[in-house]
């Protein structure tokens, strides 16, 4: 089934989240609101924004996967690796929506990956068989090496389950995401403005 696919290079996002998550939603199997306890968001901010809030303007972002985080603006001082970058504008996420799909990839694994919503990401067992699984772009299917459809450093431990490659897209537009990337030289051609791909599944 063709599919609108987005390349995404590399990127760091930050922000921080409110001691108080009004709701984190997650859409598909379970479809419920769950605890900020139970979130594994990470440490929570607690202050204010010491160069104050910004009126009339909302940190609002939507993702190609469909997940999207909203939240206050405003400016603060911010400090990292010794480095002080004052009146920053930063964000403080309040809510956020993250979908549960690629349930039919993930059940292919030998044994069956499950979903663990509290990481946004599907686990199985650490030996598992991954599936035969390649991405067809302009009739050229480039296959993914086995041991990058499971992340044995991603390991959760609860269970001691890892991580596996593939991530849901929700509705879409779908991303061709690191796991995609490491199996391919991509070249980015200014000139004709396309973005080209060379199989790279052996490295």
């Amino acid at each position: 089934m063709p599919l609108n696919m987005l390349y995404k290079r590399p990127s760091t996002d930050g922000n921080w989240k409110l001691s108080s998550i009004q709701d984190l939603q997650i859409h598909g199997t379970l479809n419920e609101t769950v605890s900020d306890d139970i979130c594994a968001l990470g440490p929570t901010f607690a202050g204010n924004f010491t160069g104050g809030p910004l009126p009339n303007l909302h940190f609002d972002v939507k993702y190609g996967d469909g997940e999207s985080v909203q939240g206050l603006m405003g400016q603060m001082d911010v400090e990292f690796a010794g480095v002080t970058v004052f009146d920053q504008e930063i964000a403080i996420a309040s809510q956020g929506t993250w979908h549960d799909l690629a349930e039919m990839v993930n059940g292919k694994f030998d044994p069956p990956a499950s979903y663990l919503w509290n990481y946004g990401a599907y686990f199985t067992s650490c030996d598992a068989i991954p599936p035969s699984f390649g991405v067809q772009i302009e009739g050229t299917t480039f296959w993914i090496n086995p041991k990058d459809l499971l992340n044995k450093e991603e390991r959760d431990p609860q269970t001691n389950l890892c991580q596996t490659g593939i991530a849901n897209g929700g509705t879409g537009p779908y991303i061709l995401g690191i796991t995609f990337l490491t199996n391919v030289v991509a070249v980015m051609n200014i000139g004709s403005g396309n973005v080209e791909f060379w199989s790279h599944q052996f490295y």
